[in-house]
């Protein structure tokens, strides 16, 4: 995969990209007053 002219290292970006759907999640229970415990 290139962006801008660069080649993205895609474990990096499916790393993030599950991170960040990870902490949405993680901060969409908190704020309905839920509690996760993460294994």
């Amino acid at each position: 995969m290139h962006v801008n002219g660069e080649r993205m290292d895609m474990a990096w970006v499916v790393g993030v990209l599950l991170g960040n759907r990870d902490l949405r999640r993680r901060l969409a229970a908190e704020a309905r007053g839920d509690v996760l415990v993460a294994a």
